[in-house]
């Protein structure tokens, strides 16, 4: 509702600086003005960002594979990096065999998207192990951070606790309630093994 009715105003000024940007402006005018477009031009992809996950009730549930959802994230984030000029590797292990079962694809592409690019964010390597729980009836997703220490734990929190001016991201609070929609969950702790570890449990009865 918020972002609803801030998208007005901000849309009426994106506009009027369009306009004054065709005019012959002073030439500290102009950068102010420039300025001005640029972020509100950041603005308003927030809030359509948040104006399309916000609509819950539309939320379209099909039958697909997990699997083939964390591959388009990967893909994403990669060519994110890439074009970035960083180099950073992700690798991804099905442990056991999951079955088709009931989401929303385009909605966790985005909290897999989101995990992603926290977590490489500050490292520089993610494995994602994927396996089921027969008797639970549920999926495991670990998104690991080998060479992350769990002190690095408050950071990643904020991280998805805001935004910064020039890298656009869902909300944390957006990421849970798209899985308590799902009926799923995620955590944040450290690695049985090594590192940093996220986990995203979704349950795969129909």
């Amino acid at each position: 509702n918020i972002a609803d009715k801030l998208r007005n105003p901000i849309v009426a000024i994106g506009g009027l600086s369009k306009l004054l940007l065709r005019e012959k402006l002073p030439s500290n005018t102009e950068r102010l003005v420039s300025a001005i477009r640029e972020k509100v031009l950041e603005i308003e992809g927030v809030l359509r960002e948040v104006l399309s996950i916000g609509k819950y009730v539309d939320f379209s549930f099909k039958k697909e594979y997990i699997l083939n959802v964390i591959r388009g994230a990967v893909r994403f984030v990669k060519y994110e990096f890439l074009e970035k000029g960083k180099n950073k590797k992700i690798r991804i292990r099905m442990l056991s065999d999951v079955p088709m079962f009931y989401m929303d694809p385009e909605k966790l592409f985005l909290v897999f998207k989101n995990v992603l690019h926290y977590l490489l964010s500050y490292g520089d390597k993610v494995e994602i192990k994927i396996w089921k729980d027969d008797e639970l009836g549920i999926v495991y997703i670990d998104f690991i951070e080998p060479s992350f220490s769990v002190k690095y734990m408050d950071s990643v929190i904020k991280s998805f606790l805001s935004y910064s001016s020039y890298d656009i991201r869902v909300d944390f609070a957006i990421i849970g309630n798209i899985l308590r929609a799902h009926k799923g969950s995620l955590s944040i702790e450290e690695s049985k093994e090594k590192g940093f570890s996220i986990r995203i449990i979704l349950p795969i009865k129909d």
